[in-house]
């Protein structure tokens, strides 16, 4: 089975999603054969696909959505991959990039944390405030909603989950590698004033 991931990571979105899609991808069986398709990716993060032996596909940056759907349009003819799924990881491409891509796939499978209505057969959103958001175009939508759906790296999933109930005294915050707006500093500030 062909999977392709379309994915970014960069000082401004940060790596989260492109971690998050990584972890995604090596839980999947040797049986399938994964692409992942982006822009920007600095030197570390290329050597970090290319380790895992993930086919990666540079496409050029573009000024929207419509533009970033032909571009991989255009590589993935080019490339002469017959698609049975893609995993969206994109804040930047929402409905309009799906409906482009979605007869080039068997499935598409958007991850979104964000509550949007999407044009793809699974959504997941494992977030606490995960809602569904139907979109009526797409019969059998299915919602994989909650931290239960929780995307982690191996070594943190087989760890066994704290008692809360003991007083917490670390708490780690990370922002995925970019915090442009300083969130970090915020809600240092509502821990501390809160205590």
């Amino acid at each position: 089975m062909n999977v392709v991931f379309r994915v970014d990571a960069s000082k401004k979105v940060g790596n989260g999603h492109f971690y998050r899609c990584l972890n995604l991808a090596e839980t999947l069986e040797n049986n399938h054969k994964i692409y992942f398709i982006s822009k920007n990716l600095n030197r570390l993060l290329v050597n970090k696909v290319k380790k895992k032996n993930i086919n990666l596909i540079k496409i050029k940056n573009s000024s929207d959505q419509y533009q970033d759907a032909k571009f991989t349009i255009n590589k993935i003819k080019s490339k002469k991959i017959n698609i049975n799924v893609i995993i969206l990881d994109s804040y930047k491409l929402g409905v309009n990039w799906q409906k482009m891509l979605y007869k080039y796939t068997d499935l598409m499978f958007v991850i979104d944390d964000l509550n949007r209505r999407n044009y793809a057969d699974v959504i997941l959103n494992q977030n606490l405030n995960s809602k569904i958001v139907k979109n009526k175009k797409i019969i059998k939508q299915k919602f994989l909603l909650g931290p239960k759906y929780c995307i982690l790296n191996k070594n943190y999933s087989k760890n066994k989950v704290p008692n809360l109930s003991k007083k917490i005294r670390k708490i780690l915050i990370f922002m995925g590698g970019a915090d442009s707006k300083n969130y970090t500093f915020k809600i240092l500030n509502i821990i501390m004033n809160n205590k």
